[in-house]
């Protein structure tokens, strides 16, 4: 599952990009780019995961970080 699949999936439970980005404290065109391809940050991914398990959005940290950039965060 690709990182705009996972935004989408979380847009769609949340409401709007906007909304997403509040979950995770960072502007809603943060999320933008995320879902655009600059992937999601590592820092971001254990939040991101209990996000998903409480949205019962069925997301494993395999999914987050095998279409993510290489990147420290």
């Amino acid at each position: 599952m690709d990182h705009a699949c996972i935004i989408d999936m979380l847009v769609a439970k949340l409401g709007s990009q906007r909304d997403v980005g509040a979950w995770f404290g960072v502007d809603h065109s943060t999320v933008s780019h995320w879902r655009n391809g600059d992937g999601i940050p590592s820092r971001y991914w254990p939040e991101m995961l209990r996000v998903a398990r409480n949205l019962r959005i069925p997301l494993t940290l395999e999914d987050i970080e095998l279409h993510s950039p290489l990147r420290a965060a």
